[in-house]
């Protein structure tokens, strides 16, 4: 084996076999490196490497990759917080039908909320992530579907 793809643990096997894929123009590969970098403890540069991965990724068409980005986007890791641009984002990846992606969507709406058709948007979204099968996002409660009663 190359040395790049010598293990001194698995985890870094697979990483390495993640940035292989990923110089190969595999963009589900660019995903879940992308995915690796964005962790707890990651450095800025991580960070914003996984930003640029899930971009590409997302252009070339993967839905993981843009509601990825988009969370990212939302709460500001590893670069400036655009909570329109996490919006674009999900969208296209909820419509493609990621229960996760509606959830995302539904909770950027939320903080994007201006006006009630906003929140009425939120909710939808929600319902969606519901129907989907995010169980969270089945709650009745008030704070995720504005003017509804919580279930008694």
């Amino acid at each position: 084996l190359p040395d790049s793809l010598v293990p001194d643990s698995a985890g870094s096997f697979v990483r390495a076999s993640l940035e292989k894929g990923c110089r190969g123009d595999d963009a589900r590969a660019c995903t879940n490196l992308a995915m690796r970098l964005d962790r707890p403890g990651a450095t800025p540069r991580e960070l914003r490497r996984a930003r640029t991965l899930l971009g590409a990724s997302c252009r070339d068409g993967v839905p993981e990759a843009c509601t990825d980005l988009g969370a990212m986007l939302a709460t500001g890791r590893g670069g400036p917080r655009d909570l329109a641009g996490a919006i674009r984002l999900h969208v296209p990846a909820c419509d493609a039908g990621l229960a996760g992606a509606c959830w995302n969507l539904g909770v950027a709406r939320r903080r994007a909320a201006r006006t009630g058709a906003d929140s009425l948007a939120a909710g939808e979204a929600f319902a969606r992530a519901c129907a989907l099968g995010w169980r969270a996002a089945c709650t009745r409660d008030e704070a995720l579907w504005p003017g509804r009663a919580a279930d008694p």
